[in-house]
C-alpha cells in the first residue's frame, strides 16, 4: 500500500487528509491540466512564517534553485519503478526455482540500466545548475537612520534583493541579478541570452510623469533591465551611478521564467509508450487466464500448493517479460552512439524515439569609435527611423546621426544633398535581394549646450538633415541550409521559422532558403483588439511604401476562407496551381490575436511559416500551439531565448553548447541545421526498432506461454536448461543485436512517411497474433505428430521416463522445445523491418552471423546432439536420426510462412491499403444498365439516363 501510495501520492492526501479553507489548511493538492486531457499531480506542504521581513517573506528569496538530487536518492527513485518492482519480484521467484543463471544476467542488465540512468539524470542536474546558477554581489542605496537621513550605499548578496529595492549599477558593468527599472543614467547591456540578437541595447530612464507604468508599452520597455543579462557599459552625471529599481526577483524573472520552462516543461504524450503499457495490460490478462487454467489442472492432479503458487507466478514472468525495459532500449542507445560519432549529443535517448515522429520543424534564423551618445531616439515602426545626438571627445559641437528607410529619410533630407539616381539604384539593390537602409547627418550649431540638446522635440532633430548614402544588408545562408530545407520539404516535414529578427529579413531568408516556394504567396497578418488584417508581402526594398489591405475582418465574425482565397488572379498560372498561401507575423500581432482572439490561434499556427519578434515565451506558446493541433514538434535553436522553446518541444535541437544545451535534448557540435535529418533519421529508425523489438519481445513471451502450457496439459515443462537457452542464448542476443541496423543515409531524400508510433493499432496488433498463431500452430502439429511414431512412450508425470531422471523429459517436450527454438529466431527475421526507415536486415553482420550460428546449433541440438549435449538439456532424444530430421523442413516451412505473413501481407498489401483500394475500384469501377457498361466516373449520365428512362415509362 505504501508503494501505492509512493506512485500516487494524491491518493495518500485523500486517504488521511479532508478538504478544507486554506487558511486552516496543512497541505494543498495542486492540479496541473495541460491541453484539456494531461494532468499532474502535487501534492505540496503549507509553511507558516513569521512577518519579521514581510517583503522578503512575500517575494521569498532572489534565486533559482536548480535542486540537484543525490546518488542513493535518485537510486531509490529508480528502483521504485514499477518495471523495477516487478522485476525483483520475478528475481525472487527465479531464485526460489533456482533458475540461477538467467536470474544473475537480468540482474546486471538491471544495474548497467538503472546506473546509466542515475548517472546521466545527475549529470543533467550538475549542468543545469551550472548553467544557470550564480552568485553577486548587488549594490543597494539606503538612507542612515538620523535627521538628515543621507544616502549610503551598502553591498549585499543579490539573493537578499527584494521588490522596491534601490540598486546602483556599477560603471565597469555586471551580471544583473533581478528585473529592474532603470530611474537614471544610461546603460548598455547585452540582451543576446533573452533575444537572441548579440548587438548591445541602449537602455533610457523611465519617463519621470504621471503616466501609468506599462511594460507592454514599446517606450517603457526601452527602461527596463531583465535579470542575466549583462552591463556592459553605463552613463551617468556626476559621481553617482546609474540607478534602478528592482522590479521581479527569482522565479518571477525573466531568466527565473525560462529557468522554470525548463525545470518543469509540458508534459510528453508519447502514443507509443502509452499503446506499450496497454498492451502490457492485455498480456497481464493473457497471464491471468493461463494462471487460472494451470492452478485448476495441477489442483485437480494433486499438485502441491507450493508447486501451484510458484508455476503460477512463473507464468507471469514467462508472459510479462523483465528484460523488456532493457531489450526496449537498446535501439535508443545504439542510435544514441551513431549520434555520437557524428558531432550530436543527446542527453535523454527516450526523446529519440520521439524524434522518430517529428512531422514539423521550427527553425531559429541569426575598432570602436571614441563618440559619447548625448541623446537617443529609438527606432518606431510608425516613424520608421531612429537617430542619436553624440559628442565626440575633443570636440565642441554635437551631430545628429539619422538612419531607416530610405524612402523615410529621402523625405527628410535636403532636396540638394540626395543623388538624382537614388531611386533607380535603390530598386536594382532591393531587386537583388538586399535589405537596404539609409543614412543621413546633421550638425547642430556650436553654441547650442548640452541642457539645449536634451530638451530638444524629436521632430527638430529629424528635419532638414543631408543625406549619407545607403547601407546593404545581405544574409548569407549556410552551406546546408538550402539542401536541408529541400529534404525535409520532399519529406511532407512542415517547417516553421519562428525568430527575433525583423519580419522582413525573416521573411527573405525564408523565400531564400525554401520555407517559402518560389511562386508562394506570403501575406502579413496585423491585428488589433478588434480585427485581423490581412496585407500583401511586397519586395523587401518597397517594404515601407504605403501598404493595401488585402483583408480586413471584424472579430469574431472571421472569414478565414476569405483570407485563404486572397491569393489573386495570378494564383493559377497555366492551368498549374501554385502552393497555397501562407502568413507571416510578428510577435505583437501573435500576442494581441493570442489574448483578444483566440480562436484564431489554431488557424493561424496551422497554415503560419514566419513567425518573427519573438519573445522566448512566444516561442514556447507557439511550439505548444504546434503540439496542439496534433503536429510533433523539433525546435532548433542557438541561445538562450530558446531554451523554454527547445524545452517544450518534441525534441529541441540545440546548436550551441551554452545555456540552450541545457534545456535540449540533442546538441549538435556541427553549428548549421544539417543534424535535424540525421537526427530524424536516427529518431525513425530507432522507432522502427522499438516497434520490433516490442514485437518481437511480444511473440516471444507467448510463443514461450504456449509451449508451456501446451506441455501443462500433461504436467510436462521446459526444464531450466531450455528456459536458459530460449531467454539468454537466442532471445537475449538476437534483441541486444536487434538495434545494430542503421537507418539509410540521412543526406539524401527523408521518407515522405513517418513510421507510425500507435502501437495498439489494427496492423501491429494483426502482426504480432498472425505469427503468434502460426508458432502455436507448428508447435500444436509437432506436439501431436510425435505421438504417431511408432517408438512413442507416453509421459506419466512423477514417474521416471526411460532411463532420463529429468521429471520433465519426454518426446512432447523434445517435439516442442525443438520446433520452438527455431521459432525465436524466425520471428527475428520477420520483425526485422527494413525500408525506407532502416537498412536491411542482411546490412547488419552481426545480427546476420548470430541468427546464422544459433540456427545451425539448433539444427544440430534438434537433430545430432551428443550424448552430454542430450543430457545437459535433459532432452528425451528420439531413437531415429531420420525422423529427428524431420524438424529442418517443418521449421523451413515455418519460416517461409511468417516472412510471407510479415513480408507480403502486413507489409506490401494491408499496411498500404491495397486490399481496400481494390475493393473500392472493383464496387465502384463499371455499372451495368440497358444502354451498355458505364464506368464509375460517369455516375451524373447513370442518374440521367435512369431519369430520362422513368420518364419515358411514364410517357
Amino acid at each position: 500500500m505504501r508503494l501505492f501510495f509512493h506512485w500516487f501520492p494524491r491518493y495518500l492526501l485523500y486517504a488521511t487528509h479532508s478538504p478544507c479553507p486554506l487558511r486552516s489548511a496543512s497541505k494543498v493538492l495542486a492540479v496541473d491540466v495541460f491541453q484539456q486531457h494531461l494532468k499532474s499531480y502535487h501534492v505540496k506542504d503549507i509553511e507558516v512564517k513569521s512577518v519579521d521581513d514581510a517583503r522578503g517573506i512575500i517575494y521569498g528569496p532572489n534565486e533559482t534553485v536548480i535542486p540537484v538530487k543525490s546518488f542513493l536518492t535518485l537510486l531509490v527513485l529508480e528502483v521504485l519503478n514499477p518495471f523495477y518492482i516487478f522485476q525483483i519480484g520475478s528475481l525472487a521467484v527465479w531464485f526460489t526455482e533456482e533458475y540461477i543463471y538467467y536470474a544473475i544476467a537480468v540482474i546486471f542488465m538491471l544495474i548497467a540500466g538503472a546506473g546509466s540512468s542515475i548517472i546521466q539524470t545527475r549529470r543533467n542536474q550538475m549542468q543545469l545548475r551550472k548553467t544557470i546558477y550564480f552568485s553577486e554581489i548587488a549594490t543597494v542605496i539606503r538612507k542612515e537612520d538620523g535627521p538628515e537621513r543621507r544616502e549610503i550605499c551598502v553591498d549585499v548578496l543579490a539573493s537578499s534583493l527584494v521588490p522596491g529595492d534601490l540598486i546602483a549599477i556599477p560603471p565597469n558593468g555586471c551580471i544583473l541579478p533581478c528585473d529592474a527599472v532603470l530611474l537614471t543614467g544610461n546603460v548598455i547591456v547585452n540582451e543576446c541570452m533573452l533575444t537572441g540578437e548579440s548587438v548591445p541595447v541602449t537602455k533610457i530612464p523611465i519617463h519621470n510623469d504621471d503616466r501609468k507604468f506599462d511594460e507592454s508599452d514599446e517606450t517603457t520597455r526601452h527602461s527596463v533591465l531583465y535579470s542575466g543579462t549583462k552591463v556592459l557599459q553605463t552613463r551617468f552625471h556626476g559621481e553617482k551611478w546609474a540607478r534602478a529599481v528592482v522590479l521581479r526577483t527569482g522565479f518571477l524573472t525573466s531568466k527565473g521564467q525560462i529557468t522554470q520552462s525548463i525545470l518543469y516543461p509540458p508534459p510528453v504524450d508519447f502514443r507509443f509508450e502509452r499503446d506499450s503499457y496497454k498492451f502490457l495490460g492485455i498480456l497481464a490478462i493473457i497471464s491471468t487466464a493461463g494462471l487460472l487454467y494451470a492452478v485448476i489442472t495441477k489442483y485437480y492432479r494433486g499438485v502441491g500448493p507450493k508447486e501451484i503458487v510458484l508455476k503460477g507466478l512463473v507464468l507471469f514472468t514467462i508472459v510479462i517479460p523483465p528484460a523488456l525495459p532493457a531489450a526496449m532500449t537498446i535501439g535508443k542507445l545504439y542510435a544514441q552512439k551513431r549520434l555520437k560519432e557524428i558531432g550530436i549529443f543527446c542527453i535523454n535517448s527516450r526523446i529519440i524515439n520521439i524524434a522518430g515522429t517529428i512531422n514539423c520543424v521550427c527553425f531559429d534564423k541569426d575598432n570602436p569609435l571614441e563618440i559619447g551618445i548625448a541623446r537617443q531616439f529609438f527606432f518606431s515602426s510608425s516613424l520608421q527611423r531612429m537617430s542619436v545626438i553624440t559628442h565626440a571627445l575633443g570636440s565642441s559641437n554635437f551631430n545628429i546621426y539619422c538612419k531607416g528607410s530610405p524612402e523615410m529619410l529621402i523625405s527628410l533630407s535636403k532636396p540638394n544633398s540626395v543623388p538624382s539616381d537614388i531611386t533607380s539604384v535603390l530598386a536594382s539593390y532591393t531587386r537583388k535581394g538586399f535589405r537596404v537602409l539609409a543614412l543621413a547627418t546633421k550638425s547642430l550649431p556650436t553654441s547650442m549646450t548640452g541642457k539645449e540638446v536634451e530638451e530638444m522635440e524629436r521632430e527638430e532633430v529629424e528635419s532638414d538633415l543631408n543625406f549619407l548614402g545607403l547601407i546593404l544588408f545581405e544574409n548569407k545562408l549556410k552551406k546546408a541550409t538550402e539542401s536541408v530545407v529541400a529534404n525535409l520539404r520532399k519529406a511532407n516535414i512542415r517547417q516553421v521559422m519562428v525568430t527575433g529578427d525583423n519580419i522582413l529579413t525573416a521573411i527573405k531568408v525564408a523565400e531564400e532558403c525554401g520555407l517559402v516556394a518560389p511562386k508562394q504567396k506570403v501575406y502579413r497578418l496585423e491585428a488589433s483588439p478588434s480585427e485581423v488584417t490581412v496585407l500583401p508581402h511586397f519586395d523587401v526594398g518597397d517594404h515601407l511604401k504605403p501598404t493595401k489591405k488585402v483583408s480586413s475582418i471584424s472579430m469574431p465574425h472571421i472569414n478565414w476562407a476569405r483570407i485563404g482565397s486572397v491569393c489573386d488572379e495570378h494564383h493559377m498560372e497555366g492551368g498549374i496551381p501554385e502552393s497555397p498561401p501562407t502568413y507571416a507575423l510578428t510577435g505583437q500581432a501573435w500576442a494581441v490575436i493570442r489574448s483578444c482572439h483566440p480562436s484564431v490561434i489554431p488557424k493561424v499556427v496551422k497554415d503560419g511559416t514566419i513567425f518573427s519578434r519573438m519573445t522566448p515565451d512566444q516561442k514556447q506558446q507557439l511550439v505548444i500551439e504546434l503540439k496542439g493541433i496534433g503536429l510533433s514538434v523539433a525546435m532548433c535553436g542557438d541561445g538562450a531565448n530558446d531554451c523554454a522553446a527547445l524545452k517544450s518541444a518534441d525534441a529541441g535541437i540545440s546548436l550551441s553548447d551554452a545555456e540552450s544545451a541545457a534545456a535540449s535534448a540533442f546538441t549538435s557540435s556541427c553549428g548549421d541545421v544539417s543534424c535535424v535529418p540525421r537526427v530524424i533519421s536516427e529518431g525513425r529508425c530507432a522507432l522502427v526498432t522499438s516497434f520490433g523489438i516490442f514485437k518481437f519481445m511480444a511473440g516471444y513471451s507467448l510463443t514461450q506461454f504456449s509451449s508451456v502450457m501446451i506441455l501443462y496439459t500433461i504436467d510436462s515443462y521446459l526444464t531450466d536448461f531450455e528456459f536458459l537457452y530460449i531467454d539468454l542464448c537466442l532471445v537475449t542476443l538476437v534483441a541486444a543485436l536487434f538495434g545494430l541496423t542503421k537507418p539509410p543515409d540521412a543526406s539524401k531524400d527523408l521518407a515522405p512517411r513517418p513510421p507510425s508510433s500507435n502501437l495498439f493499432s489494427f496492423y501491429p496488433i494483426l502482426s504480432i497474433l498472425l505469427q503468434v498463431l502460426v508458432m502455436v500452430g507448428f508447435q500444436v502439429t509437432a506436439y501431436l505428430g510425435v505421438r504417431l511414431f511408432p517408438w512413442y512412450r507416453p509421459f506419466d508425470f512423477g514417474k521416471q521416463f526411460s532411463y532420463f531422471e529429468s521429471p520433465y523429459a519426454c518426446y512432447e517436450n523434445y517435439a516442442v522445445f525443438a520446433i520452438s527454438s527455431f521459432q525465436y529466431l524466425w520471428m527475428a527475421v520477420a520483425f526485422s523491418r527494413g525500408a525506407p526507415h532502416r537498412r536491411w536486415i542482411w546490412s547488419n553482420p552481426r545480427l546476420m552471423c548470430s541468427i546464422a550460428v544459433l540456427g545451425l546449433f539448433c539444427a544440430f541440438l534438434a537433430v545430432l546432439p551428443t550424448d552430454g549435449l542430450a543430457e545437459f538439456f535433459e532432452m528425451a532424444m528420439p531413437p531415429s536420426i531420420k525422423d529427428r530430421a524431420l524438424v529442418l523442413p517443418i521449421t523451413l516451412l515455418n519460416l517461409i510462412l511468417s516472412l510471407f505473413l510479415e513480408r507480403v501481407l502486413i507489409e506490401h498489401v494491408l499496411e498500404p491499403g491495397l486490399i481496400s483500394r481494390f475493393c473500392k475500384k472493383r464496387r465502384h469501377s463499371t455499372i451495368l444498365t440497358d444502354h451498355g457498361i458505364i464506368y464509375s466516373k460517369d455516375h451524373e449520365t447513370v442518374h440521367s439516363l435512369t431519369r430520362g428512362r422513368h420518364k419515358g415509362n411514364k410517357g
